[in-house]
């Protein structure tokens, strides 16, 4: 700015060095799970009731925390394959009813259980994520998958590439099961996604097909995100 030319300004000396590390937000996550000796995740039980098609109640089957997941990994009770499938029939079978799901190929997701099958056959350490579905909201790239904003603008794209977050959930041995439906670029125009109690009703904001998603035990956790009430509002309907 000319009214600052020729002024010399004074520079405060720091006492200690920045300490501070900034992580990316699934890094945040992992780092905070290796610090708790007891994960908090409760299963829920094979008698839970599901509210489907404005009130239809359906049978579920058995749902599985994130911690149960890797326990039943660690102690070989079940494998990436076993998993994938009991996922796979879940997503089947509630998915056409809600539409929680924008892009889902079951056959991508048993490549990678199997790619994670013959890591583990290996001896490689079990990681603290290892062999959990994911659903990634649809404005996260992902190599694979088409990354399409719910938007027809970008209907079919393929980034070819995974956004840093899925880049290191699955560094930390997560499956993709799926890309949730998201408003238009997070902003506008819902997508099509039920609200699995009252199909008559909105299911929330931008994040509303991760957050039923996960309501419904198609998967056991999701990304999503937030600028005003995207994660919040569907997390409390």
């Amino acid at each position: 700015m000319p009214q600052l030319k020729g002024i010399r300004l004074s520079v405060m000396k720091k006492d200690h060095i920045n300490e501070e590390r900034l992580l990316p937000f699934a890094q945040q996550i992992i780092e905070k799970l290796r610090s708790v000796k007891e994960i908090s995740y409760e299963s829920s039980k094979s008698d839970t009731k599901e509210y489907c098609s404005a009130g239809k109640k359906e049978e579920s089957g058995e749902v599985f925390s994130v911690r149960k997941i890797v326990e039943s990994i660690l102690k070989k009770e079940m494998s990436p394959i076993d998993i994938a499938k009991i996922y796979i029939e879940r997503i089947d079978r509630l998915d056409p009813k809600v539409k929680a799901f924008e892009s889902y190929d079951p056959e991508y997701l048993l490549t990678q259980a199997k790619e994670l099958e013959c890591r583990l056959s290996s001896n490689s350490p079990v990681r603290i994520l290892e062999s959990v579905p994911i659903g990634v909201k649809d404005i996260f790239n992902t190599k694979i998958l088409p990354t399409q904003m719910g938007s027809p603008l970008w209907r079919g794209f393929t980034a070819g590439n995974d956004a840093r977050t899925v880049f290191k959930m699955k560094q930390a041995g997560c499956m993709i099961a799926g890309k949730t439906v998201t408003a238009e670029f997070a902003v506008h125009t819902l997508g099509k996604t039920l609200n699995p109690y009252d199909a008559s009703r909105t299911p929330g904001t931008s994040s509303s097909g991760s957050a039923v998603a996960t309501a419904l035990g198609m998967v056991p956790v999701a990304l999503g995100t937030q600028t005003a009430g995207s994660i919040i509002r569907p997390a409390s309907f």
